[in-house]
């Protein structure tokens, strides 16, 4: 190791954490709040641009350092271990998707779940195009947080603790503690919801040796949230009548939820 990876470490667990707390969720909210128009779109960009930042600059060391791009995580996984990690994948998502079908099958879970949403809320698309951009977010994290902090932090982690059992173990479990804490803006349930996600994330990393299958399922699942999110917008503002626009301003109907979203 060397200094910048001890740099970098700290960058990625106190600074971007603190300035999330105590600026940066805050920061979010007001734009989405005033009447401008493409505020999400540019929250969306403002973190792809970084995360895009950062993994180029994690990369620029790795390849200085002349590590080789396995201990990244990023070789080609082996035969057992890209099977193992597909199954869990082909298994897992359609159950997930299918539990996350059965929250939204009425009105009122569709409204408890935006309720659920609701520290979220000013980040989650609400349109189509807004749901474009999402998926550009959604590839930006899958690729670039599973390599900060899977395939990095992990790394790190097991260059202070013993390699298999309880060392691997905590190697693992507190990656995925800061990734939890770096999706403050989801508000706690969210977070928690995180850091489970990174744990199985980070399992089935060590499992496969590669940071491919975790890649892929990340992907899919910020997708799939981002769906949700556009037909629970779209499904309960046609459930409790569009609001008309007189009387309010632009700004008013944001915050009322912006469910004026148009069918599809």
């Amino acid at each position: 190791m060397n200094l910048f990876d001890h740099l970098l470490v700290i960058l990625i667990i106190i600074v971007f954490p603190l300035y999330e707390y105590f600026i940066g969720v805050d920061h979010m909210k007001m734009k989405v709040a005033r009447d401008s128009p493409g505020a999400r779109l540019r929250i969306y960009w403002e973190i792809i641009i970084l995360e895009w930042l950062v993994v180029a600059v994690l990369i620029t060391s790795w390849i200085v350092a002349k590590r080789t791009a396995s201990d990244l995580g990023l070789s080609a996984p082996g035969v057992a271990g890209f099977w193992n990690g597909a199954g869990l994948m082909t298994l897992g998502l359609p159950l997930m998707l299918l539990m996350q079908r059965a929250r939204v099958n009425t009105p009122e879970r569709r409204d408890n779940m935006l309720k659920v949403l609701n520290d979220a809320v000013h980040m989650i698309p609400r349109n189509r195009r807004e749901m474009t951009h999402w998926g550009f977010l959604s590839l930006t994290a899958g690729i670039c947080e599973e390599i900060i902090y899977r395939g990095f932090l992990i790394w790190y982690a097991l260059q202070f603790l013993p390699e298999g059992g309880l060392g691997t173990t905590l190697a693992v479990v507190l990656p995925a503690l800061f990734f939890g804490i770096g999706h403050l803006y989801q508000g706690p349930r969210g977070m928690i919801q995180v850091f489970f996600s990174g744990i199985v994330f980070g399992g089935v990393y060590v499992r496969t040796g590669s940071l491919w299958i975790p890649m892929i399922t990340h992907i899919a699942i910020d997708i799939a949230g981002g769906l949700m999110s556009l037909y629970l917008h779209s499904a309960t503002g046609h459930e409790r009548g569009a609001p008309s626009n007189k009387g309010s301003n632009k700004g008013d109907r944001l915050l009322d939820g912006e469910r004026n979203v148009p069918s599809h």
